[in-house]
């Protein structure tokens, strides 16, 4: 080997990519894992080593696309009222998180007070994607061992 590399999770922030909190803040919730990546047990499993409860699970095929359905679908899981399911959050992939941004606008303006079940005479909050109890877990790599190798070899390339 040349290099060991190690990614740690380091934060959540809200589908606006604000409200940035430590992983760490995960510890002792309950939350729902949303992803569509190649190994979706092992973001489970980071999930679990931060202490987080994962009481639910929805996996997509690896690189695909989400549309108005499978953000509702995805947001159903916390309830009517997005606080009565037995997830408090959901927590997805910063990969995810880019594919649900581009959705949400339209999900929030076609469904969102309906998800919401709003009683009809109250004024419909102006809701924004940041508002949505959906965090996407941050993840940083590090390296461990062999920087200093791999900085030469990269400055030999490049130089």
């Amino acid at each position: 080997p040349i290099i060991e590399a190690a990614h740690r999770p380091t934060e959540v922030v809200d589908l606006a990519g604000a409200g940035a909190q430590p992983a760490a803040s995960l510890r002792g919730r309950r939350v729902a894992a949303v992803c569509g990546i190649g190994n979706p047990r092992a973001f489970v499993r980071t999930l679990e080593s931060l202490g987080a409860e994962v009481v639910a699970a929805h996996f997509r095929p690896d690189h695909a696309d989400y549309s108005l359905d499978d953000m509702a679908l995805i947001v159903s899981i916390l309830g009517p009222d997005w606080k009565s399911g037995d997830a408090e959050l959901i927590i997805v992939t910063e990969k995810d998180a880019v594919k649900l941004r581009r959705v949400c606008p339209a999900f929030l303006a076609a469904a969102g007070p309906l998800a919401r079940r709003l009683p009809q005479q109250a004024r419909t909050p102006e809701l924004k994607c940041g508002d949505l109890p959906v965090r996407a877990l941050r993840v940083d790599m590090g390296i461990v061992s062999g920087e200093d190798r791999l900085n030469q070899m990269l400055k030999d390339a490049l130089c």
